[in-house]
């Protein structure tokens, strides 16, 4: 007889177990905030840390949630919102490849002489893919063929990371809601279309 490997594990108490969805919109949901919410903590972690040897190993999965993070979010206002014609999110963990879809849409929600959102996620995603272009840096220590991810050692300033994610989850934040605001108008003209 098999047993249950997660038996142990397993909790039905809602006022302490935190649940891994089934339903794929929930679980999108929460892994990015998810991994929003881990990249703030080590940030603000590393950033309360006094010494260079308690800091320096929460950047590394700090980062790695923050571009996660940003990954997940631009493949959710790619995918969420097909009224908006921007297609199908690439199979991809380039940022640079998923933001031109986006942006298409930050031009149809925002105009293009607001460039202030478009501004934030350009610095960011330059930012990560410098630091991490094909989105194993910060995870593995060498590339596949042995060679050291990073492209030269670098400082980071905890505090500033932690005003961009902020940042950029108001952007994202108000890029969502202008998506979907975007896409019921454009739901209703179809519907107007259709009744005529």
């Amino acid at each position: 007889m098999a047993t249950d490997p997660l038996a142990a594990f397993r909790s039905s108490d809602d006022s302490s177990a935190a649940r891994l969805e089934h339903d794929p919109r929930a679980g999108d949901y929460r892994r990015r905030k998810g991994f929003r919410s881990a990249a703030v903590l080590l940030l603000e972690e590393a950033a309360a840390a006094g010494r260079w040897n308690d800091r320096d190993p929460l950047i590394w999965p700090a980062l790695y949630s923050f571009r996660h993070y940003v990954e997940l979010e631009l493949k959710y206002l790619i995918r969420e919102f097909p009224e908006l014609g921007l297609g199908v999110p690439a199979a991809t963990h380039r940022l640079r490849k998923l933001w031109p879809l986006v942006a298409d849409g930050f031009a149809r929600c925002f105009g293009n002489e607001h460039r202030e959102p478009f501004d934030v996620l350009e610095r960011t995603i330059a930012m990560l893919e410098a630091l991490d272009p094909v989105g194993d840096g910060f995870r593995y220590a060498t590339t596949r063929v042995g060679e050291s991810s990073m492209i030269e050692d670098i400082y980071l300033d905890p505090l500033a990371l932690l005003r961009l994610i902020r940042e950029v989850d108001e952007v994202l934040g108000a890029a969502g809601m202008a998506f979907q605001a975007e896409a019921e108008v454009i739901q209703q003209m179809l519907e107007l279309r259709h009744d005529s």
